[in-house]
């Protein structure tokens, strides 16, 4: 059984060679390139670009709305806001 699975591995990774070989990995052109000599035309994968019109939108933009906050509220912001003074150090 040890040979049998030995050689099934073998096999195995004889396979993944083969497949993740440069000659046998995908190419990716653009639409409309020509496909180099040599290469076979099942391994290209045709990249292809479409531009789509953005969706219409009004011209007119909507009224700005007015906030309302309470007094308090606001200068409690405005406190927040104010740069914090940090103590000076000196080297003594």
């Amino acid at each position: 059984m040890a040979t049998n699975l030995t050689k099934r591995l073998d096999r195995l990774e004889r396979l993944l060679r083969e497949r993740t070989a440069a000659s046998t990995a995908p190419l990716y052109l653009r639409d409309g390139d020509p496909v180099p000599d040599g290469v076979d035309p099942e391994r290209v994968v045709w990249i292809k670009r479409v531009f789509i019109e953005p969706p219409e939108r009004e011209d007119e933009l909507p009224a700005p709305q007015e906030q309302r906050c309470e007094s308090g509220r606001q200068s409690e912001r405005q406190e927040r806001r104010q740069a914090l003074e940090y103590p000076r150090l000196g080297i003594a």
